[in-house]
């Protein structure tokens, strides 16, 4: 069922003016005859169209402000970086692990500067054979 209105009753449905309407029609928006609409093919018109875009420069204006936000944090941490009080993750992690290399290489020669004394040289091997494997398990962030 087709509902066919004038101009005036279009734009008073839409709440717009004539002169919109036009623009509209410049647009896309589809039109019967001069002054006269199908209601329903205008609403569907406007409904893809200008309902649709305005979402779509919505959703854009929000990604804009995503975006902005994630160059200013970027920028807040390159200069907390720049100061000193902010390390890079890669240069902490690298660093952990030099001292977990160096502490293991440090464990495994304490048994050969105990060598005078067996058997502070045999109990020292297995507890520090011990430490060596309770951390070396795979546990939190290192499971990963």
């Amino acid at each position: 069922m087709e509902i066919v209105v004038n101009s005036k009753q279009a734009a008073e449905f839409f709440g717009v003016s004539r002169a919109t309407l036009s623009d509209w029609t410049r647009q896309g928006c589809p039109k019967l005859s001069y002054g006269k609409w199908n209601l329903q093919a205008v609403f569907r018109w406007w409904s893809d169209t200008i309902i649709s875009s305005s979402e779509v420069r919505e959703e854009l204006q929000r990604e804009r402000l995503r975006l902005q936000k994630a160059k200013a944090d970027i920028g807040e941490m390159e200069a907390t970086e720049m100061k000193g009080s902010l390390i890079r993750r890669d240069e902490v992690a690298q660093e952990l692990v030099n001292r977990v290399y160096t502490l293991k290489s440090d464990l495994l020669a304490l048994p050969k500067r105990l060598a005078r004394w067996p058997e502070a040289k045999e109990i020292s091997h297995k507890y520090v054979i011990q430490l060596l494997k309770t951390y070396s398990r795979q546990a939190g962030v290192f499971a990963k």
